[in-house]
């Protein structure tokens, strides 16, 4: 069951957990964090707005060779926000003095269109009507 919250809205902040297993160089990514992430996030009916500038959002500032580097940090929104403000994009900073990168969000609307998240529900796979639909849009 997906969460019906209504209007556009936005998440962001420091999650402590990746969302893919190639968000994070030092210890191994399991399965289990990101699938248990993930599906909050759909549950959630979210999309992960993919940044530009730096993907790493932390690191430990240690060392190289006991240096680590993860993608923590993210805004997250939904289907609403995409629709209403399809051009948002967001930027991560080359680190400061702390251990997470500065991050932006651009609203602006002279950005090239940005692809919307595509979903998919296996149930409207089994309506009668669903192929007739799909090729006449």
């Amino acid at each position: 069951m997906k969460n019906s919250i209504r209007g556009p809205w936005v998440v962001m902040g420091d999650f402590n957990n990746v969302l893919a297993m190639n968000e994070r160089i030092g210890p191994e990514v399991t399965d289990s964090e990101v699938r248990e992430f993930q599906e909050c996030v759909d549950f959630c009916g979210l999309c992960d707005i993919p940044p530009q500038g730096a993907f790493f959002t932390w690191t430990n500032k240690h060392e190289i060779g006991d240096l680590k580097f993860s993608r923590i940090d993210r805004i997250l929104v939904n289907d609403s926000w995409l629709l209403e403000s399809p051009n948002t994009i967001t930027m991560y900073h080359p680190k400061g003095v702390f251990d997470h990168f500065p991050c932006t969000m651009n609203l602006t609307s002279d950005v090239g269109q940005r692809k919307r998240c595509f979903k998919y529900f296996n149930m409207w796979g089994k309506d009668p009507e669903f192929l007739t639909t799909v090729q006449d849009i």
